[in-house]
């Protein structure tokens, strides 16, 4: 905008409305908020696809270990009743030995409650079932109604169900067939879940272990496993039931939250571990670090403009210097001195502003000095 002052003839004035210091730094402070969001949103890009990367596959190995060690519990207990009814059967099943055998195996077994062979023998630790509350006499009316799984176990299909609604406490039921005098046979195991739950511990994860018809053995919701819950609908079960592979990862939606999970099939029993973590950790994750590099931008921004603006008093001091020598030599005052600190296009241009100004001092006084002599002739 310009504005004639009257005071000067023929003089116009132009208003700075927008210094140069002033559009360097908001310049300079955009084009870095920019870029710098830019490489934020790349980078958050990257580190969020990383992080669901290792999420899944760090999903994927846990529950793997986790399959490792059931089997390795199950075959455990499986050996150490082996070994306890080879006992029997050598000593004979009503003599002294057996009986202390069996006392024995119950003290330092303390998490099996019970070893059935039907129509052989009866091993029942009624000191576990006190302790907890239920009736050690239900295990032979509850063997008696499992004629299906002791006959497929009888053929060789090991079965594992839950019994813990029919017998009121948590317990595994392990079916898995014996031979005995050239004849095959059932042995019926019951024993705590928690030696199982013990293994997954605690933490973000979410595990749970189901039979091959999707029945509750072990979870995190006691509940659910008192009650028999079956989990065959459950999108892991799914998968897993209809996958080629015995191990899957997946992402998956359940009741409007996201998931990560990864199931793997054990060999015994057609059973299944599977766990599961919340999709949005991975977003707080990401989200913590996005915050954290728009706090180093913004940081990074605000001493970028501190800089500038110091960068930017070397430019408009020295041309503000030069304006008001401007002024100066409209008011007929050619003789200005200007002082430049940097050998730059700056200091070159009130260099040569500073010998114009002289130049221009020389001439004037030489017209002058013309006049001045013609009148003293």
């Amino acid at each position: 905008m310009k504005e004639k002052n009257n005071n000067i003839p023929g003089n116009n004035r132009v208003r700075n409305l927008f210094p140069i210091g002033v559009k360097m730094v908001v310049s300079f402070a955009l084009v870095l908020f920019t870029v710098l969001i830019i490489i934020n949103g790349i980078y958050s890009g990257m580190v969020y696809r990383y992080l669901e990367t290792t999420a899944e596959e760090t999903n994927s190995t846990v529950n793997k270990i986790f399959a490792v060690e059931v089997e390795d519990r199950f075959n455990s207990v499986r050996k150490d009743v082996h070994l306890l009814l080879d006992f029997i059967r050598a000593a004979g099943r009503d003599s002294y030995a057996a009986r202390q055998a069996s006392s024995v195996f119950f003290e330092r077994s303390f998490f099996i409650a019970a070893v059935s062979v039907p129509g052989y023998i009866d091993l029942v630790d009624d000191y576990f079932f006190l302790v907890n509350n239920a009736n050690p006499l239900s295990v032979s009316s509850w063997v008696a109604r499992e004629t299906d799984r002791i006959e497929r176990a009888s053929h060789g299909e090991p079965v594992i169900s839950n019994p813990s609604s029919e017998l009121g406490i948590p317990l595994i039921a392990m079916f898995y067939p014996w031979q005995q005098n050239n004849r095959e046979e059932a042995v019926i195991i019951l024993f705590s879940p928690d030696r199982l739950a013990e293994i997954f511990g605690s933490g973000n994860n979410s595990f749970f272990m189901t039979n091959a018809e999707g029945d509750v053995l072990v979870h995190a919701n006691s509940r659910m496993v008192m009650s028999g819950s079956n989990l065959s609908v459950h999108p892991l079960f799914t998968a897993l039931l209809n996958a080629n592979n015995p191990e899957i990862k997946m992402i998956y939606t359940e009741n409007g939250v996201k998931y990560f999970g990864a199931g793997t099939k054990l060999s015994l029993g057609g059973m299944m571990v599977f766990n599961s973590s919340e999709y949005n950790l991975i977003l707080d994750v990401a989200s913590i670090i996005s915050r954290r590099n728009i706090f180093i931008i913004c940081s990074a921004v605000f001493i970028s403009i501190i800089l500038i603006w110091f960068l930017s008093k070397t430019i408009t001091l020295p041309v503000r210097r030069l304006v008001q020598a401007v002024s100066r030599i409209e008011e007929g005052q050619f003789d200005v001195e200007l002082i430049y600190r940097f050998p730059d296009e700056i200091g070159i241009l009130t260099d040569r502003f500073s010998h114009m100004g002289k130049t221009l001092t020389e001439k004037y006084l030489s017209k002058e000095e013309k006049p001045r002599r013609k009148s003293r002739k």
